[in-house]
Formats: structure tokens, C-alpha cells, sequence
């Protein structure tokens, strides 16, 4: 399911990042858009893995409304950054967290075969963490150890 991205699309991935988590309402009143539209919309991004249903909010009266939060883990970047004689590389998450970065030493000035068989040990697990609230702090990295967040957010 890959659908090019629109701006209402745009527009709750940002919500949903720079708030941590959110609900319909506060989303369609931070958009300016129609209630249903947004849920519609939503419920296309729960069906890709890109948003996740994380409980309730606290009731103030009434139906207490659903909190979505965006998953972190729908998509992962890469850095690289290739040396003489080492490749250093990155893997971070859809918000700039970093999962595990390390070193990769170049045997016998094969740059390309290093790349080839580094890539299953740098290829981060595909996994979601929408059931647990992220924080934008560390994360234990595939190592155990802990891996400092980016402190700015990556919107798309």
C-alpha cells in the first residue's frame, strides 16, 4: 500500500509527532478539517503500520476518544559515511531516534563487499512500538546499549 502522500497526510504525521500522540478531534481542529475526513484518513495510515491505536484519553463526560501515536519504526534512514580503511554507519527511526550505529572495517579495499556483508548486522528489526509511548530520549540500542535521541523532530 504505497499512496503518495497528500497534504492532509502530511499534516496529521506532523500532529501525531509534534504532540507525541493525539486524537481525532484534536487533529481535524489542528488541520482544519472535517472530523470524518481525518478519520478516514487515519484509519488508511492504522492499515499501512504508519499510525497505531494507544488506549484512550481521560474522560472529561462522555465517550472517552481513542489516542493514536505515530510508529516510529514504519520506515528507517541509513547514514553512511565511508572512510579508507572504515565504514561508520547510522540507522536511525521515522522521528531521528538513533536504533544502532557502529563501525565496519574494510577488508582488502572492498568497499562495496564490506557494504554487502555488513547489511543484515545494521539491518534494524521490523517492529512496532506503538503499544509502548515513545519518548524522544534514549533507546537501548540491538546491543543493549542505551542510544541517545536527536533532539530535534524530523517532520516529512
Amino acid at each position: 500500500m504505497n499512496r503518495p502522500s497528500t497534504s492532509l497526510t502530511i499534516a496529521i504525521r506532523r500532529q501525531l509527532v509534534l504532540s507525541g500522540h493525539s486524537t481525532i478531534a484534536a487533529i481535524s481542529e489542528a488541520t482544519r478539517v472535517s472530523f470524518p475526513t481525518v478519520k478516514k484518513q487515519l484509519e488508511q495510515l492504522i492499515e499501512a503500520g504508519e499510525v497505531c491505536e494507544q488506549g484512550f484519553e481521560d474522560s472529561s463526560g462522555g465517550r472517552p476518544a481513542k489516542r493514536y501515536v505515530y510508529n516510529a519504526h514504519f520506515t528507517h534512514g541509513l547514514t553512511l559515511y565511508v572512510e579508507k580503511t572504515v565504514i561508520r554507519y547510522r540507522v536511525i527511526d521515522c522521528l531521528g531516534t538513533t536504533i544502532d550505529e557502529g563501525t565496519q572495517v574494510i577488508l582488502k579495499e572492498d568497499h562495496l563487499g564490506t557494504l554487502d556483508g555488513a547489511r543484515s548486522s545494521i539491518e534494524p528489526d521490523a517492529k512496532c512500538e506503538c503499544d509502548v509511548h515513545r519518548s524522544r530520549g534514549g533507546r537501548r540500542g540491538r546491543d543493549g546499549h542505551l542510544r541517545a535521541g536527536l533532539s530535534d523532530v524530523r517532520t516529512p
